[in-house]
């Protein structure tokens, strides 16, 4: 959910909330440790992050008068950290109870989602950033949501994540698998790698271009390796076919590529020690292009155009603006004169 679609929901916006005098709440942390983080990670967390974190810990020990006159950052599109510490300081203000039931309802269950599904993956995705944990902090949203959502919620979250399932794409379920502690899960993925090399080669003789699709996923799968709906078992040839949403009406199909990232690499090795990688499966980049998407969605009704103002957007961050060139033309002037 978006904030300004949470902002709708409410009397007043969520970001012009004030400061108001606090009161003791029901937690919705069942489970403390869902968020503890220890104290010396929390001193080197962002100012919004580590002010996240003791408004959900002071909902677990009922007090939060102590952070509640600490200023809160602005809202941003793509990190809703400020907009959920908004959320949860108008939960245990004064304010709450001036609220509808209908909207009391609504916060209860924002709280609820931030306190147990958001905060605990979003802090889990900072902690083990490399790219082949993507997939397992993916499985855990979905672990959580299953926990912690109702069945309306669940509909809308599962959409979401069907949409946004780029974490999980095939090439990086299987390096999440060669980093798994789990001895067996890394042989399987060994011996589904060793398939794709000896069988893809026909598979995507027809393929000039690696074509990436979402894979459809299946929400109930026992692992984060069988989320994905491939058309074969893992260890049979059949794997090498995927199997995407059909967005058209027709079935879509796409063979699995061998990782780059294991190129001239001896995927034997994984069998004795688990694969790693310093390449993060989220960045700054990632958060700006959401950004900027949630952006062109606002402002265009058609997928169409939405898709013409994104790439528009984009590419005018190539071409330098006016201010721009402005400075550099009085600069290069300045330079010319002078000498």
């Amino acid at each position: 959910m978006s904030s300004s679609a949470v902002e709708r929901s409410l009397p007043s916006p969520v970001a012009e909330i004030s400061e108001h005098e606090c009161r003791p709440r029901p937690s919705y942390i069942p489970d403390e440790s869902n968020s503890q983080i220890p104290p010396t990670v929390v001193k080197d967390i962002s100012s919004d992050r580590q002010l996240l974190y003791l408004y959900i810990v002071g909902l677990s020990t009922g007090d939060v008068s102590s952070i509640a006159k600490k200023t809160i950052g602005k809202t941003h599109q793509a990190r809703w950290l400020t907009l959920a510490t908004r959320i949860i300081r108008l939960y245990v203000s004064v304010a709450y109870d001036q609220l509808k039931p209908v909207h009391r309802a609504q916060v209860d269950r924002l709280v609820t989602f931030i306190c147990n599904v958001y905060f605990p993956v979003f802090s889990a995705v900072k902690h083990q950033p490399g790219i082949h944990m993507g997939p397992v902090h993916f499985y855990n949203i979905v672990k959580r949501i299953d926990d912690y959502c109702d069945d309306d919620e669940k509909a809308t979250c599962h959409t979401s994540l069907q949409e946004n399932c780029y974490m999980i794409h095939p090439e990086n379920v299987l390096l999440a698998m060669l980093g798994d502690d789990d001895s067996f899960v890394r042989s399987m993925a060994v011996e589904a790698i060793q398939n794709i090399d000896k069988y893809s080669s026909k598979a995507t003789k027809s393929w000039r271009i690696r074509q990436f699709e979402r894979p459809l996923l299946n929400f109930a799968a026992p692992s984060y390796y069988c989320m994905v709906q491939y058309s074969g078992k893992i260890r049979s040839k059949r794997f090498l076919v995927y199997k995407g949403p059909a967005y058209t009406g027709e079935q879509v199909k796409r063979p699995v590529t061998r990782p780059p990232l294991l190129e001239g690499k001896d995927i034997r090795a994984f069998l004795e020690r688990p694969f790693e990688s310093e390449i993060p499966c989220h960045t700054q980049a990632v958060e700006r292009a959401v950004a900027t998407t949630h952006g062109c969605v606002k402002r265009r009704k058609t997928e169409k155009n939405q898709m013409d103002n994104l790439l528009s957007t984009v590419a005018a961050r190539k071409e330098p603006t006016k201010r721009v060139l402005k400075k550099r033309y009085f600069k290069d002037f300045a330079h010319s004169s002078s000498s």
